[in-house]
């Protein structure tokens, strides 16, 4: 359905009503308008099952279903879509009621002008949006609170456990054994402020505050250093990174990006390979240019993500049911997936349980023969 169509589901058996309704929608400049009318309830509800829609005319008096019970059977339906209840003059206390069941608006019959019913219809479809928005920053919330007292629960123990130790026996342990108690503590401080990142940066993003910045930068530099930031802390892993144009090496690759956006990209999706890898095993990571597309991908042979698990996989809180106990809060693929959003790029996934993941971002090349712009 064309983002500049409004679809309209109109449930009204009076048959004047509909043609009035329809012509001042129609007449409308403001909106072009898609109407399907059914005169009673179940067959719109049928209707519902296979088609999609942007707001629901209700008429509050119908063959099959009168009243509230209307709205409610509408509402329980289709609880992400508004609702307008249409009425009579008489029935203005009872679409009150209906906005306390679920509907969105009322408009009274008789007294419908083209702006007031383009306006109600225009209004209701916001509210409902920003319903949505909170509720699901509401259980975006409930999660978080769920997740981070798990996640928070193991390195704030790892950190008071070795804290007390080298408080009681620093006096009579080596050095040695000292430097491994502030590793852990260090350790444990890093898996904490990254969650506190990534929530950020999440909460950036829902609120859309995360934006844009792009900058002049040598890609290949770029992505030699992070390989060799992440190589440190790897556990013997191994990141064999190539750059290529055309099947040649390139050493260098002048690009417009967001180094901070990129930066989570590829910090996420390597970490992740890592992660979900054997130690000592290998991960590869290319840069592809193609056309006027910079393609990253990044494959590991680890434990593989289960076809089902796929589906939701760039979603908040989301992970793979196969990681057993392997920490991790579910948040990175989230980020990534909206930092490719902002370089109007995108990301899939081909992945088999047990053979390993590839993970491929395309974003647009902007440099060299490429003048594309993001705006």
């Amino acid at each position: 359905m064309e983002s500049d169509i409004l679809a309209v589901l109109l449930v009204e058996d009076n048959l004047a009503d509909v043609a009035i309704l329809t012509e001042i929608l129609q007449d409308s400049d403001a909106q072009s308008w898609q109407i399907t009318h059914f005169k009673r309830l179940h067959l719109a509800l049928q209707q519902l099952q296979d088609s999609e829609f942007d707001v629901i005319l209700l008429d509050l008096s119908l063959p099959d279903s009168q009243g509230l019970d209307t709205v409610i059977q509408m509402q329980a339906a289709v609880p992400h879509l508004p609702i307008v209840v249409l009425t009579g003059l008489p029935d203005k206390k009872l679409a009150l009621e209906a906005l306390a069941v679920g509907a969105q608006d009322y408009l009274v019959k008789g007294q419908i002008s083209s702006q007031l019913l383009v306006k109600t219809v225009e209004y209701a479809i916001k509210r409902m949006q920003i319903l949505r928005k909170e509720k699901e920053l509401s259980q975006m919330r409930a999660r978080f609170i769920s997740t981070a007292s798990h996640e928070f629960r193991t390195p704030l123990t790892i950190i008071a456990s070795s804290t007390e130790y080298l408080a009681a026996y620093s006096y009579r342990v080596s050095q040695e054994k000292q430097q491994q108690h502030l590793e852990r503590i260090e350790k444990a401080i890093k898996h904490m402020t990254q969650l506190l990142d990534d929530v950020l940066m999440l909460n950036l993003a829902d609120l859309e505050q995360l934006q844009l910045n792009l900058e002049t930068l040598d890609l290949v530099k770029f992505c030699h250093d992070l390989v060799a930031d992440l190589e440190a802390n790897s556990y013997g892993h191994r990141i064999i990174f190539t750059a290529t144009k055309n099947h040649q090496q390139l050493t260098t690759l002048t690009t417009k990006i967001d180094q901070k956006l990129i930066r989570q990209i590829l910090t996420n999706l390597l970490n992740n390979a890592l992660k979900y890898s054997l130690p000592e095993s290998m991960i590869d990571f290319q840069i592809i240019v193609k056309d006027c597309d910079i393609i990253f991908q990044i494959q590991d042979y680890g434990v593989g993500i289960p076809q089902e698990d796929q589906v939701n996989l760039f979603q908040p809180f989301q992970r793979a049911r196969n990681v057993g106990t392997i920490s991790g809060t579910g948040l990175g693929l989230s980020i990534v997936k909206r930092c490719v959003d902002l370089h109007k790029g995108t990301i899939t996934v081909s992945s088999q349980v047990r053979q390993g993941t590839i993970f491929t971002v395309n974003i647009p090349y902007i440099g060299g023969d490429c003048n594309l712009t993001l705006n």
